[in-house]
C-alpha cells in the first residue's frame, strides 16, 4: 500500500527500502498535503461553474429587454440566477412523524442544515436522485437519495416554499452537470 501512495521507491522490496523511506509524519503530511489540494482544485471548480452559470442567466434574454427599459426584466434576472439559499426549514424526523426546526443552508453543492445542538449534517445534492412534493398545502418536500433514504422538510410559508423548491432544483441540476462532465 505504500508502493501505492508513492512513498517507497520502485523497484525495492518493503524490507529493503524501510531504511530510506520516509517517516510516518512525513507520509501523513504528503497525504494531508494531497487531500487538501484535490478540495481547493473542487471548490474553485465549483465557484467556476456557478460563476458561468450565472453569467449566462445575466446575459440571456431578460438582460437584453432591459437594456430596452423592459421594468420586469429585473425580476426576471433575479428569478433566473442561482440564488443563495439559507434559512430555517422543519425537518422530519427519521422514525417519528414529528418535524424539528433547523437551520438550512447549500454550500458546495451540499445542503447543509444544523440541529439544536449545533452539530452540522449534509446531503450532497449530486447525490439525491429525485425531488418530490410531499403535500403542497403544507408546504412539504422530499429529497430521496440513491441510498434510499428520504429528507422530508417543511417551509414556514409559501413564499419560502417557492424560494426553495426553485433554488433546490437549480442547485440539483448544478450538481448533477458537474458530475457529470
Amino acid at each position: 500500500m505504500r508502493r501505492s501512495l508513492g512513498l517507497l521507491p520502485a523497484g525495492l522490496p518493503p524490507s529493503a527500502a524501510s531504511s530510506s523511506a520516509p517517516s510516518p509524519d512525513a507520509a501523513a503530511a504528503k497525504l494531508q498535503a494531497n487531500v487538501r489540494g484535490r478540495r481547493v482544485r473542487t471548490r474553485y471548480l465549483l465557484q467556476q461553474l456557478a460563476f458561468r452559470v450565472q453569467a449566462h442567466y445575466r446575459l440571456s434574454g431578460p438582460a437584453a429587454r432591459l437594456a430596452e427599459g423592459d421594468p420586469t426584466a429585473q425580476a426576471q434576472i433575479l428569478q433566473g440566477a442561482v440564488k443563495q439559499l439559507k434559512g430555517k426549514l422543519w425537518k422530519k424526523a427519521r422514525q417519528l412523524p414529528q418535524f424539528h426546526e433547523r437551520t438550512v443552508w447549500v454550500d458546495d453543492l451540499q445542503l447543509k442544515y444544523a440541529n439544536r445542538a449545533g452539530d452540522t449534517r449534509s446531503i450532497d445534492l449530486a447525490q439525491v436522485e429525485t425531488m418530490t412534493v410531499v403535500r403542497a398545502d403544507r408546504w412539504e418536500f422530499a429529497l430521496h437519495t440513491r441510498s434510499g433514504r428520504e429528507y422530508v422538510f417543511r417551509a414556514g410559508s409559501k413564499e419560502a416554499y417557492a424560494a426553495w423548491w426553485e433554488g433546490l432544483q437549480q442547485y440539483h441540476a448544478m450538481a448533477r452537470a458537474y458530475y457529470a462532465s
